[in-house]
């Protein structure tokens, strides 16, 4: 029924229009007068335009009005709930029958639109609901006086200008399109397929790689040969998704392969919804890290400069989300262990080892009380009679090539201790999963990054920050503009080159929005 709404507001405006007897703007008074005892927005609406109808006049529905009532009926394209204005639409239905009905369509009209307003622009909820370490703060917009200032304009278009405009929403929608769209072949759970090998089921692998882009049309052929082409389309799939890329349908693989475009569009909604969270304005200059996406874009103008491979946080030291402006640079840094880090990891290595301390490059400070602490040696400290409890030292890692931090730190004004930095374990940059880290962010391209903070290549070109990165001494350079650094969660998205990424829920966040979503429709 609801599907005929775009079809039925046509032939409401070629019609004979609304049957209105007396003054409209009074019978309306009366009917907002009541309808807002419970809705303040209402009246807050219909006060500043006189009372005057908004969406319909003796004729009919109003351009504007179709344009709106399209909007709700597609709510689905912008990943909300469409049933969450179905009242409206209903309404919509019966407004020719009596101007009773007509007055009662466009009030119903009038609040389903504000609430949708509210939901596409602020999101449908605080994202600190679905888990703590979610601290974006969306910056809110006021539905009424986006309606009343569009209105203003004589037009319509402000309608259309409503949903987020970041390109990379727009991707999403895009995206999203696609899937609703989308048939895939399940393999079956049994699949273990690889190169050179023969089988049934490389015929369905065929299929579902063509339909999702990852082989050309001409490939998804009737062969069950696994050949070298096959081979090069799994692996851009398990990059896509995440996975190590030995283009081995293994149990991992085989789940992504087998997940279903319902799944797939909910990923997309969620996403969807976290960019409601993100900035209205992220800024000209800005850092965008993408936690379980294990990278971090540095973009100007839209542009992306610098992309870089990062760690993050461990599944029980989560690195949160949030938007803070990163103030300056530390050049071979010490770390301060922090004491939660040197009662549950360190510990334990002490005891077993009592030379780790020396070889790490740590310095033991025991405390006197007061704020104040002395340097003392590790090997007068009885390791074993200390706990999570009790334990009066401080623990510092001195600054060179061994350091945790590396041999530079990009410090971010926040309340988590969190922040950027080289790592002494380029290695672990070769997993596909990278959650090693106690929750700060390591980089894999460091002086790139230093680079595009800096914006300055003659005092700071590439040499100038590499020969600062030399040695062991400490140096702090504050920046006098600040620069902006997002640190997001994203699990689906669509980079530059047009490819979709599915990626794991690390930390369970979607499942979480998920569910908050679900509780509050």
């Amino acid at each position: 029924m609801l599907r005929a709404l775009v079809l039925l507001t046509g032939m409401l405006i070629a019609s004979s229009g609304f049957a209105f007897n007396g003054n409209l703007q009074t019978t309306l008074t009366s009917k907002i007068e009541q309808a807002s005892r419970q809705n303040r927005k209402l009246q807050q609406f219909y006060k500043q335009r006189n009372y005057a109808p908004a969406w319909i006049t003796s004729r009919g529905w109003t351009a504007c009005a179709q344009k709106a009532l399209a909007a709700l009926n597609n709510a689905e394209s912008e990943g909300l709930d469409r049933e969450c204005y179905a009242r409206a639409l209903r309404a919509a239905e019966g407004a020719s029958i009596s101007a009773s009905r007509a007055l009662f369509a466009e009030i119903e009209l009038t609040k389903a639109f504000i609430r949708y307003i509210d939901d596409v622009r602020n999101g449908r909820f605080n994202p600190r609901l679905a888990d703590r370490q979610l601290v974006m703060k969306p910056d809110p917009v006021n539905p009424v006086q986006i309606m009343i200032d569009g209105f203003s304009t004589g037009g319509c278009n402000w309608i259309d200008r409503i949903p987020p405009q970041y390109v990379e929403y727009k991707a999403l929608k895009r995206l999203r399109r696609v899937y609703s769209n989308v048939e895939t072949p399940r393999l079956p759970h049994n699949s273990k397929l690889k190169l050179g090998g023969r089988s049934p089921n490389v015929i369905i692998l065929r299929r579902i790689l063509g339909t999702l882009g990852d082989l050309p049309r001409g490939e998804m052929t009737a062969s069950d040969l696994f050949d070298t082409q096959l081979e090069y389309a799994v692996k851009q799939f398990q990059r896509r998704h995440g996975q190590e890329d030995d283009g081995i349908i293994g149990p991992k693989t085989l789940r992504a392969l087998n997940t279903s475009p319902k799944d797939r569009l909910q990923k997309i909604d969620i996403a969807l919804e976290r960019w409601r969270w993100m900035p209205r304005n992220p800024g000209r200059r800005y850092i965008r890290v993408n936690i379980p996406g294990f990278e971090l874009e540095a973009v100007e103008n839209g542009r992306i400069a610098v992309h870089s491979p990062i760690i993050v946080g461990l599944a029980y030291r989560e690195t949160p989300v949030f938007s803070a402006p990163m103030t300056g640079v530390i050049f071979n840094p010490s770390w301060h262990v922090p004491k939660s880090i040197a009662v549950k990891d360190k510990l334990k290595k002490i005891r077993r080892d009592p030379s780790y301390l020396t070889r790490g490059g740590y310095v033991v400070y025991r405390s006197l009380g007061g704020g104040r602490y002395q340097r003392v040696s590790p090997h007068s400290v009885n390791w074993s009679g200390l706990s999570r409890s009790y334990f009066p030292y401080k623990l510092r890692q001195v600054p060179g090539r061994n350091n945790a931090l590396g041999q530079i730190r990009f410090t971010i004004l926040n309340n988590f201790r969190v922040f950027l930095h080289d790592t002494s374990r380029p290695q672990l940059f070769e997993k596909a999963v990278r959650t090693f880290s106690s929750g700060c962010i390591r980089v894999k391209k460091p002086v790139e990054l230093a680079q595009f903070v800096f914006n300055d290549n003659v005092k700071w070109s590439r040499a100038a920050i590499l020969q600062e990165m030399e040695g062991n001494k400490t140096k702090h350079v504050n920046f006098q503009k600040r620069l902006p650094v997002h640190v997001t969660y994203f699990t689906t998205w669509v980079d530059q080159s047009g490819r979709p990424h599915f990626v794991d829920d690390i930390y369970g966040q979607d499942k979480q929005v998920l569910k908050v979503l679900k509780m509050n429709k």
